[in-house]
C-alpha cells in the first residue's frame, strides 16, 4: 500500500460528517413520512414536534383540509380557513311568531372527517321573550341540537345558548373550487336549521314586535 492511498484524518472526519449527515437526513425523511400519514387520516399533530415545525405541519394539515357552503343555488363556496361566520337577516317576530335560518355546510377535504362547532349568537331588544332551537339534517336523518324545533315556543332562552358540535364525513375525492356546481356524497354535508321564537304571553303583547340579529360562527375542526 502506497502511503497516498492510507486516509488523512481530514478525510476520515469528513466522511464521518458526511455519514452522519445522510443518517439525519434519512431519520427526517422517515418522520416525514410517518407524519404525513397521520396527517392524511386526521391524526394527533404533537408526535412530530421534536423533529419539524408544528407550524409547518399545520399548513401541510390544511392544504388538505377545507369546508365550505353550498348556496341555495347548489353552488359552492369554500372556505380555506376552516372558519364559516355571518349574519342571519335581521327578523322581527311578533307574539307567538316563528323565524327560520338555514345554512347547509359540507367538507371539502378528500380523505380528513371534519367536527364542527357551532357557535350562534342572538341579540335582541327583547331577549326574555325569545326562545332557540336547533336542528341539524344530514345522510344519517335529522337531530335536535338544542330546544325544540317542532314545539319552538318549548326552546332554550337565547341566554343559554352554547357551543355544539356536528361531524361530516370527507369527500372522498378532490376537493371543489370555489364557486363550483356541489356534487358528492350525502355523508359529507349536513344542513343547520336555527328556529327563532317571540313568546305569546302579556309581556310580549305589550312589545308588539321585536328586533332579533342573529350571527353564527362554524369553525371546522379535522377529526
Amino acid at each position: 500500500m502506497n502511503a497516498s492511498d492510507v486516509p488523512t484524518r481530514d478525510h476520515i472526519r469528513r466522511e464521518r460528517r458526511s455519514r452522519r449527515r445522510r443518517q439525519r437526513i434519512a431519520a427526517v425523511s422517515s418522520a416525514l413520512g410517518a407524519v404525513a400519514i397521520l396527517a392524511s387520516a386526521g391524526g394527533v399533530l404533537t408526535t412530530s414536534a421534536a423533529l419539524i415545525d408544528s407550524g409547518t405541519l399545520r399548513m401541510q394539515l390544511h392544504s388538505e383540509f377545507s369546508v365550505g357552503v353550498i348556496e341555495t343555488d347548489g353552488h359552492t363556496v369554500i372556505r380555506p380557513d376552516t372558519r364559516i361566520d355571518g349574519s342571519f337577516p335581521t327578523a322581527r317576530l311578533i307574539p307567538g311568531g316563528t323565524s327560520d335560518m338555514t345554512i347547509t355546510v359540507f367538507n371539502n377535504s378528500p380523505k380528513i372527517p371534519a367536527a364542527l362547532e357551532i357557535v350562534p349568537t342572538i341579540t335582541s331588544d327583547v331577549p326574555e321573550l325569545l326562545r332557540v332551537s336547533a336542528r341539524w339534517t344530514d345522510a344519517d336523518g335529522s337531530d335536535v341540537l338544542f330546544g325544540d324545533p317542532d314545539h319552538p315556543d318549548r326552546g332554550i332562552p337565547i341566554a343559554d345558548l352554547a357551543t355544539t358540535e356536528v361531524a361530516l364525513d370527507p369527500r372522498g375525492s378532490a376537493g371543489l373550487a370555489d364557486g363550483a356546481e356541489w356534487a358528492g356524497p350525502a355523508a359529507s354535508r349536513g344542513t343547520l336549521t336555527l328556529t327563532l321564537h317571540m313568546l305569546d304571553n302579556a309581556a310580549s303583547r305589550t312589545h308588539r314586535s321585536g328586533t332579533t340579529t342573529t350571527d353564527l360562527v362554524i369553525t371546522a375542526v379535522a377529526r
